[in-house]
């Protein structure tokens, strides 16, 4: 396994839970943070949420979910479980499998005397040589999968 088809891996595994977390065909994804109302008359929802202190009750809705807090998690901890919500992942999955699929594409290309276009076109070998660093980069997200390889760590 090479780092763009480890990178391909993951990213089908954390688009399927995404996907699984979904409550139905109108289900768009995305998630919001509801907090008590204060008084003040906020311009805006960040102004809003800026008056909330780090123990007030939030909660995490979505269509077809809802999570309290229950003493569970704080308005910052409620506010990065809706940032990373399955529609920024699924996002986030079709740019890691666009990336890991060019390098792949790039690493198959020939020149036109069918040799590795990557190994004989300076150009070429810098773009690729690029596009690995991300690879690299990227697969430290799952560096505790047991298919990851240190050899990778950039």
């Amino acid at each position: 396994m090479n780092v763009a088809e480890f990178v391909l891996a993951r990213t089908a595994e954390d688009e399927a839970l995404a996907e699984r977390s979904l409550s139905g065909p109108n289900d768009d994804g995305r998630w919001e943070v509801e907090c008590p109302y204060v008084e003040g008359g906020f311009e805006d929802r960040e102004e809003h949420m800026a008056h909330f202190s780090h123990e007030s009750e939030c909660r995490v809705e979505g269509h077809g979910i809802t999570i309290y807090d229950e003493g569970g998690h704080d308005r910052d901890q409620a506010l990065h479980i809706a940032a990373h919500d399955p529609a920024r992942t699924l996002a986030e999955c079709a740019a890691h499998r666009a990336m890991a699929q060019d390098w792949l594409d790039g690493m198959a290309r020939q020149d036109d005397h069918g040799r590795p276009d990557h190994l004989f076109n300076p150009l070429t070998s810098m773009l690729m040589k690029s596009h690995e660093r991300w690879l690299r980069t990227v697969a430290t997200i799952w560096a505790d999968h047991p298919d990851y390889d240190e050899e990778w760590r950039p």
